[in-house]
């Protein structure tokens, strides 16, 4: 099986499908459509001109039934990084843990299951290709689909390792603002309103607001300046700042509110550009289909797995309003979005298998 998962990840990882390359994105995508085809696997195509989604549904015979997400798209890279290349259990390349490594061995799991006659749940796994910039018109366009109201249990193989499965992830709330101040001479800053100023004062204000909210000392929402551009001369005072703010929020607040609470600090210098919104995932760690998942994987793995939080977010956030448990857990591997991406092939492999072995002990 660790050949399979190689070559089928070799296949994934040359396609360049970053959000800049539209025609790469199309392609991956065929090419995942082919491959179940022509194991005779029906697939579903949720269209979309940028960013289209593909279903793969094997029905079970038992009542419930589980969703497997995986993402098709990832991050820019440099060219070299397009080709996997191999030292003992390492594959290294782009997208090799986030997330085309995931991909192939799922597509292999698929197939597996497909050619077994366990007493099976129906297994629906989601390709994505656009949860790079947050999945709104993936996952966030078709959660709401009658395709996924049955669904009992949601694994995203997007976060975590062998060693640590995600039961809860912040929420986003991402502005970009335009502080209008007054330009003038830098030796004489009492005839100017200083923009950068005005701009950096704010955001001290939202992370004094935000630390004032929280309670918990490993556990809390953040905000950090992403962003500052002003200025063009060394001795003018702009008129202008540009300005990018990243909160991560924990269930304990919801962004839209956040939001609400935030712009009450704006006066009328301040113009809000963009806003980019993602709700928070959280499942208790003590729900019955979390317990035997993370029973199955200590057992798979033969090390302690814990059950933790994890500061960055997700597309599967977007499937909370159907009120199941949510978790995410992949391979060992790192350096994600660097160009040092990595991941243990045998890692992958115990995946796959306790992944078979949890669906044919899910009830």
């Amino acid at each position: 099986m660790k050949e399979k998962i190689v070559n089928l990840t070799k296949q994934l990882v040359r396609f360049r499908s970053h959000e800049d390359s539209l025609l790469e994105k199309r392609k991956i995508f065929n090419f995942v459509d082919d491959w179940f085809l022509g194991r005779e696997i029906k697939t579903e195509k949720f269209d979309h001109p940028k960013h289209p989604s593909l279903l793969v549904n094997i029905p079970g015979v038992k009542a419930k039934t589980v969703l497997l997400m995986a993402h098709l798209d990832v991050v820019s890279a440099s060219d070299e990084m397009f080709e996997v290349k191999l030292e003992n259990d390492i594959m290294r390349g782009r997208g090799v843990l986030d997330n085309k490594g995931v991909v192939a061995m799922l597509m292999l799991l698929i197939e597996k299951l497909k050619e077994s006659s366990e007493d099976l749940p129906s297994v629906k796994i989601l390709f994505t290709t656009d949860e790079e910039i947050g999945g709104e018109n993936g996952a966030g366009r078709v959660a709401g689909y009658d395709h996924f109201q049955d669904v009992d249990f949601i694994i995203a193989p997007d976060g975590g390792l062998q060693n640590k499965i995600i039961h809860k992830e912040k929420g986003i709330l991402q502005l970009s603002f335009e502080v209008k101040g007054k330009s003038g001479h830098g030796a004489k800053p009492w005839l100017s309103d200083n923009p950068i100023e005005k701009a950096y004062e704010l955001y001290q204000k939202i992370s004094r607001f935000l630390s004032d909210l929280e309670s918990d000392s490993e556990w809390y929402s953040t905000v950090s300046l992403t962003k500052l551009i002003a200025g063009k001369e060394i001795n003018r005072i702009p008129e202008s700042a540009e300005m990018s703010i990243d909160i991560r929020c924990t269930e304990k607040h919801i962004p839209e509110e956040l939001l609400e609470k935030i712009r009450l600090f704006f006066d009328d210098s301040v113009k809000v550009k963009n806003i980019n919104i993602s709700q928070f995932l959280y499942s208790p760690s003590d729900h019955d289909y979390i317990k035997k998942y993370h029973q199955v994987m200590e057992e798979e793995s033969g090390e302690k797995v814990s059950i933790e939080g994890e500061h960055s977010g997700s597309d599967a956030s977007h499937f909370m309003p159907l009120q199941v448990p949510i978790i995410l857990h992949r391979a060992n591997g790192g350096d994600v979005h660097s160009e040092n991406e990595w991941a243990s092939i045998s890692s992958f492999e115990k995946m796959m298998l306790g992944l078979e072995k949890f669906l044919k002990d899910f009830n």
